[in-house]
């Protein structure tokens, strides 16, 4: 049985209890904050399923390497060990880096220094992580705000 399956049997009979109001808007945050998860995971393996095809110069090099930095950055202090509102957790770094990589990305493919194919496969790829990290942080910070 897959983990959300368990958890969505878990709600189900809770639901049918009797619940406070303050127990109910708690089971709505978690439930929250386990989407939030679910949906990094989701990207997560999106991004695995687009295999960097090797990039085209140095340029896109450096923009890639900076947003994986910026990345890495958030997911590493928003994880059980470090606060969501670290300032390495910065969101608005790893949003500047990853329109680096995308301009990046789009410069090499109008100029034909990447194929198409692979400007777009790359485009997704980091769109995910992005989009992967995004949700993450979110949940953190749900996670952070709790009583």
């Amino acid at each position: 049985m897959s983990l959300d399956a368990a958890i969505e049997r878990f709600v189900e009979r809770l639901r049918s209890t009797l619940m406070s109001q303050r127990d109910s808007a708690r089971l709505a945050e978690l439930l929250r904050i386990q989407r939030y998860h679910e949906s990094a995971a989701e990207q997560a393996l999106a991004a695995a399923a687009l295999r960097p095809q090797g990039l085209a110069d140095a340029r896109v090099a450096a923009a890639e390497a900076a947003f994986l930095a910026a990345a890495n950055a958030v997911l590493a202090h928003g994880g059980p060990t470090g606060p969501a509102d670290s300032p390495a957790a910065d969101l608005g770094t790893m949003e500047v880096r990853y329109e680096e990589i995308k301009t990046a990305l789009l410069a090499a493919g109008a100029d034909a220094r990447l194929a198409l194919a692979a400007m777009e496969q790359a485009l997704r790829r980091f769109s995910a992580l992005r989009r992967g990290t995004q949700q993450f942080h979110k949940s953190r910070r749900r996670q952070a705000d709790r009583p």
